[in-house]
C-alpha cells in the first residue's frame, strides 16, 4: 500500500515538476515529501529483494550489479553531493518504483496497475485539456501549453494513450469507459499538437510488436531489431543539414557525449560534470542540453559512468524484456499485458531520443519502472 501510495504522490510530483503548476508557492514541499518517504522506503525495497531473489536472481543481481558500481564509481573517481544524489535517485528507481513483488496474488497486481493507470489517465486528462485550451487560444507563444516543452507534452499524452485502452481492456463500466474514450481524443489531439515527433515512438511500438510476434523468419526479427539503431547511427552521422531536420540539435550533444566515451570509456566523468564537458567538446549551440541532457539515455549512462555501466543496464533490460515477451508468445490472448509491454518498449525507442530512465526521477521514468516490475510479478504469479 506505501509503494503504491508513493507512486501516486511521486507522479504528481513529477508532473508539476515538468509544468508551470511548478510555480505555485511552497508546491516544492511536495517533491521534499516525496524524496523523504521514497529514501525510507529504499531499506524495504532491499528486505523485499532478497525475499524475493530466488523468483527473478538475474534481474536482482544485475539491478545490484548497477547500484554498487554506481556507488563504486562515484566514491573512486568523482565523489561530490550530486554524484552522491544521483546514486540515491537511482536506488529509489530500482528498489522501490521497480518493485517485482510476486508475494501479491493476481488481483491485488491487477488493481495496483488500475488504480496507477487510472491516477495517471485523470493527471494528464486535465493536464492535457488545460494545455489544448492555452494552445489553441493563444494564450502563450510556444505548443507545450501548461508544459514546459512540447515533448513532456507529447510523451505523457503518448503514454497517456496506451494506459486508456489498458483500462478499456480492464474496465466493465459503461460511463467510465465513456471518460476514457474522451481521454483517448483528447490525447490524440494533444500529441498530433505538441509536434513531439519521439512520443509517436510510443503509439508505433504496438504496432512493431505484433509484427515481430507474427513473422516466423528469424532475419526478419534481427533486421526489426536492429534496423532502428543502423538507422540511428546513419542519420547521425549523415550530412549536417539532413541529421538536423531529423535531430534537431540533438546530433551535436551525442557527437560531444561520445568523445567524452572515447576519452573516459571505463569510468566517464560524473553527473555533476556531464554538461559543462559536453560544452567544453563542441562549438555549435546545444538547444535543450541544461532541460534535456543528452536527450538519449544510453548515450548518458556511456558518458556518465562509463561503457561498462551502460553495458550492466542494457542487460538489465534484456532480462525485463525477454520472459515479459515469451509470457507473450505463450498467452497471444492476454491483450492487457500485450499493451503494457508496448508502453515499457516504447519508453525505451522514446529514449533514443531522451534522457528520462536513471539519474532523474520523471513521470516517464516512474511510468517505466513501476510497469516494469507490475509485468515480472504478474508473469511469476501466472506460471
Amino acid at each position: 500500500a506505501n509503494n503504491i501510495l508513493l507512486k501516486l504522490i511521486y507522479l504528481l510530483s513529477s508532473f508539476i515538476f515538468v509544468t508551470s503548476l511548478s510555480n505555485i508557492t511552497n508546491i516544492s514541499i511536495l517533491t521534499k515529501i516525496s524524496i523523504s518517504f521514497a529514501i525510507l522506503l529504499i531499506p524495504i525495497g532491499v528486505i523485499s529483494s532478497i525475499k524475493d531473489f530466488k523468483n527473478n536472481k538475474l534481474v536482482y543481481i544485475l539491478v545490484y550489479s548497477f547500484l554498487i558500481s554506481n556507488l563504486i564509481l562515484v566514491f573512486y573517481n568523482y565523489p561530490s553531493i550530486e554524484n552522491i544524489k544521483s546514486c540515491i535517485i537511482n536506488s529509489i528507481l530500482l528498489l522501490v518504483f521497480f518493485s517485482v513483488n510476486t508475494t501479491k496474488n493476481k488481483e491485488n497486481l491487477e488493481k495496483d496497475m488500475f488504480i496507477f493507470s487510472t491516477f495517471y489517465i485523470f493527471v494528464t486528462f486535465i493536464l492535457s485539456l488545460i494545455s489544448v485550451i492555452i494552445i489553441y487560444l493563444n494564450l502563450k507563444t510556444d505548443i507545450a501549453g501548461l508544459f514546459y516543452n512540447e515533448n513532456a507534452l507529447g510523451i505523457a499524452a503518448g503514454i497517456s494513450i496506451l494506459l486508456s485502452i489498458y483500462i478499456l481492456l480492464c474496465s466493465k463500466n459503461t460511463l467510465f469507459k465513456i471518460f476514457i474514450s474522451l481521454n483517448l481524443f483528447l490525447q490524440s489531439v494533444t500529441l498530433i499538437t505538441s509536434g513531439a515527433r519521439s512520443s509517436y515512438l510510443l503509439i508505433l511500438t504496438p504496432i512493431l510488436i505484433a509484427i515481430f510476434i507474427n513473422i516466423k523468419s528469424i532475419f526478419l526479427k534481427i533486421f526489426i531489431i536492429f534496423s532502428p539503431l543502423c538507422a540511428f547511427f546513419m542519420l547521425l552521422f549523415s550530412p549536417p543539414n539532413i541529421s538536423r531536420i531529423i535531430f534537431t540539435g540533438r546530433e551535436n550533444i551525442w557527437k560531444a557525449a561520445f568523445r567524452i566515451v572515447e576519452l573516459y570509456p571505463l569510468k566517464g566523468i560524473g553527473n555533476s560534470s556531464l554538461l559543462y564537458n559536453i560544452h567544453s567538446f563542441t562549438s555549435y549551440e546545444l538547444n535543450g542540453l541544461e532541460g534535456g541532457r543528452c536527450h538519449n539515455i544510453y548515450v548518458e549512462i556511456a558518458a556518465t559512468n562509463g561503457l561498462l555501466l551502460l553495458i550492466i543496464f542494457l542487460a538489465l533490460l534484456i532480462a525485463i524484456i525477454i520472459p515479459i515477451y515469451k509470457f507473450i508468445k505463450q498467452n497471444s490472448y492476454n491483450y492487457k499485458i500485450f499493451i503494457l509491454f508496448s508502453l515499457i518498449l516504447g519508453i525505451l525507442l522514446v529514449n533514443l531520443l531522451e534522457s528520462s530512465l536513471v539519474y532523474n526521477i520523471s513521470f516517464i521514468s516512474i511510468t517505466f519502472w513501476s510497469i516494469s516490475g507490475y509485468l515480472l510479478a504478474f508473469i511469476r504469479n501466472n506460471k
